[in-house]
């Protein structure tokens, strides 16, 4: 109910002169409307009332048949049924079960017992009002609070990091807590860039057994095919130019632990073999050594990969053993793209992630920000979300804003020093225009029309219909 509104009060009733006076009666104390019909009160009673009357006895539709409906429709308007039948104890049962609030009788004073009954129902109303109020703050508070706890410092993560209500996101967490139990498993997580596959990793890792030993994290892209192997499996002095000392490796510096090798897709394959021995035997060989007994490892492996492992094995770049091997576990993160619903949750997290970095506890977000947030693309996932909002933040406090406003998401994806959407656009107009500088960005950083559009995760001709519809000029 809007506050300095008087509380909205309808008088449903066949006969015209009672309908009509019941409405004048009341009207000083609220604002009253007159139906004569049960199926026009139906259509036009909507959540904005606080209390409605009606008479039982109505042709077609009756008076206890129209206030269950509307008890699906509103249900926080409180319900009255006024009747001339004196059958007390059907009315009860209609109490009772249709949850109507008070039934009056029609004799000669009922409009004087209505006015303390309609006094009683407004108040139950405007107190259900306040609750669903104090329901939604409080719930937004346990949100900001629970944001704020997951603020985390360091490399550790739970499985309470993966933010989202999506099914397939809650698929791929029973996976993983199912896996954080079993430590025999290997897993493989899959999914593009950004979705959350090191959260994951080091989910399984702190909360499972091996929480109390290392993690170590390997990208395997990050190194020369050369030096990979020697890396993970370490190495005996002398055994190549430049080994001045022996090294352990990364396979025994995790003893008891886990071993997350990211993108396992780029693992040259000579590399693999040594993996797979692992993975079979729990042996590794450093490089240069020669000895005949066998040197193990105790750890456990956790790999992940944005490639189609499945197409890498057909073209002869990948080992079929190791793949089998590695996917007896499969765990999938879905893209950002898919689980839009997930969005306004990621953001607020998002804001308190950036806000946190200079000192604020919470960065309220408007709701024209999170729907706008909601229409994008993002092809970088939840990675790419977070350094949007980790920018507008930035921006917001250049700006001495308080609430990070539509303006600051535009400022924070358009580097080229464009002007912010005006504060008078409507929310459709303001979406549109932060999509097409949002495409115009992507546009500029890539050499190619084709290769923007393989950032984005959309097709060439896709891309090409959003760049004609915005009227995006070349090499934007």
């Amino acid at each position: 109910m809007t506050r300095g509104r008087k509380p909205r009060v309808a008088f449903v009733d066949d006969e015209q002169d009672l309908a009509d006076s019941l409405r004048d009666k009341f009207s000083t104390e609220y604002d009253t409307i007159a139906f004569t019909s049960a199926s026009e009160a139906l259509e036009g009673i909507d959540a904005s009332f606080a209390a409605v009357v009606a008479d039982h006895r109505m042709p077609g539709m009756t008076g206890a048949e129209l206030l269950t409906k509307l008890r699906e429709k509103t249900p926080d308007t409180v319900r009255i049924l006024l009747t001339a039948v004196s059958d007390v104890e059907l009315f009860r049962k209609l109490i009772n079960e249709a949850k109507i609030f008070h039934f009056l009788p029609k004799e000669p004073l009922f409009p004087e017992q209505m006015k303390n009954v309609l006094a009683d129902a407004v108040e139950l109303f405007c107190l259900r009002q306040e609750q669903k109020q104090n329901l939604l703050r409080l719930t937004q508070e346990t949100a900001q609070l629970k944001a704020q706890l997951r603020v985390k410092t360091g490399e550790e993560r739970t499985f309470e990091d993966l933010l989202g209500q999506d099914p397939r996101l809650k698929e791929a967490i029973k996976r993983g807590k199912w896996a954080a139990k079993n430590d025999h498993l290997t897993v493989l997580i899959t999914g593009e860039s950004g979705t959350g596959k090191d959260i994951m990793a080091r989910a399984i890792h702190f909360e499972g057994v091996r929480r109390g030993k290392p993690f170590k994290a390997e990208n395997c892209a990050g190194y020369q095919k050369e030096l990979i192997r020697s890396e993970l499996f370490g190495f005996l002095k002398g055994s190549f130019t430049g080994a001045v000392a022996a090294s352990d490796g990364i396979f025994r510096e995790a003893e008891g632990g886990t071993v997350f090798l990211d993108e396992i897709g780029e693992l040259p394959l000579d590399v693999q073999g040594h993996l797979l021995r692992f993975l079979d035997g729990g042996y590794i060989q450093p490089v240069g050594y020669t000895g005949r007994q066998n040197l193990k490892a105790n750890v456990r492996i956790i790999a992940a990969t944005n490639r189609d492992l499945a197409a890498e094995v057909a073209s002869g770049r990948f080992r079929l053993d190791l793949f089998e091997r590695l996917k007896h576990h499969p765990i999938h993160l879905p893209p950002l793209r898919e689980r839009r619903g997930d969005i306004a949750e990621l953001a607020r997290h998002a804001a308190v992630v950036a806000g946190s970095r200079y000192g604020l506890d919470s960065v309220p977000i408007s709701s024209a920000a999170i729907n706008c947030l909601q229409q994008l693309i993002y092809p970088g996932n939840v990675r790419e979300l977070y350094n949007i909002m980790l920018r507008a933040v930035n921006c917001m406090l250049m700006s001495d804003g308080t609430t990070l406003e539509l303006q600051f998401l535009r400022d924070a994806v358009d580097s080229g020093g464009a002007q912010p959407v005006a504060t008078t656009s409507s929310l459709e107009a303001a979406t549109e225009e932060f999509r097409k500088r949002y495409l115009e960005d992507v546009i500029r950083q890539n050499e190619t029309q084709l290769s923007a559009a393989k950032q984005l995760g959309m097709s060439d001709r896709n891309l090409r219909e959003l760049v004609k519809r915005y009227g995006i000029a070349k090499g934007a």
